[in-house]
């Protein structure tokens, strides 16, 4: 696939950076962030890494570049440091930049630094989640402020473009994480898959606003190239069109909305005999769990949810028993969309675990 840094490249940005959780393959050096685009990282490979070892698997994962460091500090902090001197470098040169930080918080592990758990008064020897959670996305907080703290000292404050999304809802087992939507992380229920975004470009876009229109992680790239004056289909790979579409003149308010597009989401984590499926259309959600859809289509081995959308956005009625015509309809359209995927495109999580050995301080070597 053609990479976002890879595309901003050719539009003239020269500085582009990543700080934090890298996670998209690091086996080969050809998937390191390096080799994808981007001219600086620092941070993880790995998802959950320790926020105080940068520990993972019992090995060092905190890299510069191709090199592991032993920087010491909280997690958190250490990718707003590292963000920030990114930018205020980026601002000297006086050249165009991206920089995209992925923080792990407030990913598990739950670890927070004593001063804010001790700002919430949580004392106790074993927080519960949510107390370790309030502390862990404090930290955040102060994080994301320092990162637009060098944004507003660039003096390129009002013509920057400020992101701030999450990939998926809360973890199960954290009492009202989602609420009061359904579901969590790893199911495509609105509570794993409706998330809260916010952007700013006051250069370009009238802040104070609400978009209600589904709008996804597919939007970004080429809302991002045609904002930095790209054309978003200049490269794109034959084949591998672009699925997302420019979100530019809907958050310019130069259109009030569009039609809502059927919105497909997928998690197969736990392997092919417990997939989920969810299909978002103007009308109607459908939720499908159990195995492969490719096997045998729709059976009634799987469970099956029908919702009212945008009616019954927390998911409190299952209308599947009532509606089996608008059930069949949407449950073929999963079904065809199953069918895209090859045969071995996924496996279980885990697939590769048993007798595993970390490499010593996930050391990747340079290409």
């Amino acid at each position: 696939e053609r990479m976002l840094p890879e595309a901003l490249a050719a539009a003239g940005y020269k500085h582009r950076g990543i700080f934090g959780k890298w996670h998209l393959g690091h086996h080969q050096a050809k998937w390191h962030p390096l080799a994808r685009g981007f001219t600086h990282f620092e941070g993880h490979y790995n998802g959950a890494i320790d926020y105080f070892t940068h520990e993972r698997e019992g090995e060092l994962d905190w890299h510069i570049n191709y090199e592991p460091t032993k920087k010491e500090g909280y997690a958190t902090d250490l990718i707003a440091e590292a963000a920030s001197d990114f930018i205020r470098m980026a601002a000297k040169d006086k050249a165009p930049y991206f920089c995209y930080i992925p923080f792990n918080a407030p990913h598990s592990p739950f670890q927070a630094k004593q001063e804010d758990l001790d700002r919430f008064g949580i004392a106790r020897k074993k927080p519960t989640k949510e107390e370790w959670l309030k502390a862990m996305v404090w930290s955040l907080d102060e994080g994301v402020g320092e990162v637009l703290q060098a944004i507003e000292e660039s003096g390129e404050a009002e013509n920057t473009q400020v992101w701030f999304v999450s990939d998926n809802g809360g973890v199960a087992g954290v009492p009202l994480h989602n609420a009061p939507l359904n579901g969590s992380k790893l199911t495509t229920f609105e509570g794993g898959i409706r998330v809260v975004a916010c952007v700013r470009w006051p250069a370009g876009w009238k802040g104070s606003r609400v978009i209600e229109n589904t709008i996804g992680y597919i939007d970004v790239f080429p809302t991002l190239l045609e904002s930095a004056g790209a054309d978003p289909q200049d490269g794109v790979v034959p084949g591998r069109e672009l699925d997302g579409i420019s979100l530019v003149s809907l958050l310019a308010g130069k259109q009030s909305g569009f039609p809502e597009r059927n919105w497909y989401s997928y998690h197969g984590q736990s392997g092919q005999d417990q997939e989920k499926y969810g299909l978002k259309t103007e009308d109607w959600k459908l939720v499908i769990e159990g195995f492969d859809l490719r096997r045998n289509g729709l059976t009634d081995k799987h469970e099956v949810f029908l919702y009212k959308i945008p009616g019954d956005l927390n998911e409190t009625t299952n209308l599947a028993g009532k509606y089996p015509e608008v059930v069949k309809v949407l449950a073929e359209k999963l079904i065809t969309h199953r069918r895209l995927q090859p045969d071995n495109g996924i496996t279980h999580f885990w697939v590769g675990r048993e007798g595993f050995v970390a490499p010593k301080d996930w050391r990747l070597e340079k290409p």
